[in-house]
């Protein structure tokens, strides 16, 4: 149960980043990456990657 969430965070294990994969139909793509912060589970920083393929 302590592993079943979107986030998880315990004394010996804990959710680092969580990573987000958007593709249309006409082949684009988004990635979108957020770290978080171990301590206070806070988003510390956010990376969004744009992608086209053809």
């Amino acid at each position: 149960k302590a592993v079943s969430s979107i986030f998880i965070k315990t004394d010996n294990y804990g959710t680092l980043c969580s990573t987000l994969l958007l593709v249309d139909y006409e082949g684009n793509a988004e990635f979108t990456e957020r770290r978080y912060n171990v301590e206070n589970c806070k988003i510390i920083d956010e990376n969004t990657f744009k992608l086209v393929f053809s």
